[in-house]
């Protein structure tokens, strides 16, 4: 098997971040057969056999969640790696990432800023305590390194910066844990690294959209408005709680039965999305009704389909 380049990604903990790794490498599998894929995980689920090439035994010394991502230069075996958090489905083939990434010791897409605050912290503040003409910003949910006495450092930079959280004034992300992307943000930029323009074609996550949001997986559809921009991504990184919406689970769905099927992929959409839709179009009838009734309260409800939150 050839090391040279892969994709890695992290799957610890409960069942539902191993079928989530399983659902990412599935996608992987479909767009991009040709791809090696690796998988740090502390499961022994038989479906990571199937979809992954290569398991890495997962490192307890490391921490849980968050924390073990900030080592993935020591369990990646490949020269040239692209990690990809587990919540994450492949539209469409993306080789001209690598292309982009070419020459970088360790990158990302985002962009640099020099004032104002990011993730809870003071950039200027930052940038004086670490002597950084820049902090980039960036979602972590992609990563690319080679491997190379630079990125090492950046990597050891970002686990020393873990034992600073508490001074650089980062929030706290879900149940009170880091957020790796202030790390990695600072190493990057402490180090004179450059964040790529993917110009909307790579990553991007569903919060913060406005519009229509048009997926279909089979097709290699993917195109919504972000800020002020049209996005057409080739990584859907669906982040947070939005792998309990309505589009990741119909999406996952047409990637199962289009893996498994040989039905051919206008048809399977086509029925999925009959499948999906029609209850899910009724079900936000009843709950806008319903939110009306109640005047805006608060409620909770705990549909099949939950309501697209991002919607």
């Amino acid at each position: 098997m050839n090391n040279k380049r892969g994709i890695i990604t992290i799957a610890q903990g409960r069942k539902s971040y191993i079928d989530m790794a399983v659902n990412l490498a599935m996608s992987l599998k479909y767009k991009m057969p040709g791809s090696t894929i690796a998988v740090v995980t502390d499961s022994n689920d038989e479906r990571l056999k199937k979809y992954f090439d290569i398991i890495i035994p997962i490192n307890p010394d490391f921490g849980f969640a968050l924390e073990q991502k900030l080592h993935i230069y020591e369990y990646s075996p490949f020269e040239e790696t692209l990690y990809l958090d587990s919540d994450i489905l492949i539209v469409r083939p993306f080789e001209f990432l690598f292309d982009i990434f070419k020459g970088q010791n360790v990158s990302t897409s985002g962009k640099k800023i020099t004032d104002g605050r990011h993730w809870g912290m003071d950039i200027p503040f930052i940038m004086q305590k670490y002597d950084t003409k820049y902090i980039i910003v960036l979602n972590g949910g992609l990563f690319y390194f080679i491997k190379s006495e630079k990125s090492l450092a950046i990597f050891r930079k970002v686990v020393a910066l873990l034992k600073e959280y508490n001074q650089i004034g980062a929030d706290l992300w879900r149940e009170g844990k880091i957020d790796d992307q202030p790390l990695f943000s600072i190493a990057m930029s402490i180090y004179g690294q450059e964040p790529i323009d993917d110009k909307g074609k790579g990553m991007r996550t569903p919060l913060g959209i406005s519009g229509q949001f048009k997926m279909d997986i089979l097709k290699g559809m993917c195109e919504f408005n972000k800020g002020n921009e049209r996005v057409f991504p080739a990584i859907m990184h669906f982040g947070g709680e939005c792998t309990k919406t309505f589009f990741y689970r119909r999406e996952v769905r047409k990637l199962e039965l289009g893996s498994r099927t040989m039905l051919p992929k206008f048809l399977i959409s086509f029925f999925v999305n009959v499948g999906y839709n029609i209850p899910y179009t009724f079900y936000v009838f009843v709950y806008r009704i319903a939110k009306s009734v109640l005047k805006n309260k608060r409620f909770e409800v705990f549909p099949l389909m939950p309501m697209h939150r991002f919607e």
